[in-house]
């Protein structure tokens, strides 16, 4: 089984800190945007997880804009995780730690996977990618 490498996964158990909050804001308010555009076409959406869900910024948006009943989160790093936390963000039910690669919930779960800039960020993309789907 294939897992985040240990130094990365060390990086970013700090990464996330108040210093770039509102910069992270800017970004996250765009990128809900087109989560938000595509739950809409969908045909039902109780469920929505953000597979990489950094500190949450993302969720908040899609919190506010009451696009899922329930919101999860996946996180690679114990920063981010506590960050999601702090927000109490109102639908979100589970905020779960995960390896980068195998989500932990049965096949057909969500009704929506969104995944933001993460891709980029991991050693094996097609693995992540192919777990999503």
């Amino acid at each position: 089984m294939i897992t985040t490498n240990s130094e990365l996964k060390e990086k970013y158990d700090s990464f996330y800190t108040d210093s770039e909050d509102e910069w992270r804001k800017t970004g996250a308010k765009r990128k809900s945007e087109h989560i938000i555009k595509m739950a809409r076409r969908a045909t039902s959406c109780e469920k929505l997880v953000e597979v990489g869900a950094g500190e949450g910024s993302i969720l908040t948006f899609l919190d506010q804009a009451g696009i899922a009943k329930e919101l999860y989160a996946l996180e690679i790093s114990t920063s981010g995780i506590d960050k999601i936390k702090e927000k109490n963000i109102g639908s979100l039910k589970e905020v779960r730690l995960f390896d980068g690669y195998q989500i932990p919930y049965p096949d057909k779960h969500f009704d929506i996977a969104a995944c933001s800039h993460v891709i980029e960020h991991v050693e094996h993309p097609r693995l992540l990618m192919r777990e999503i789907k």
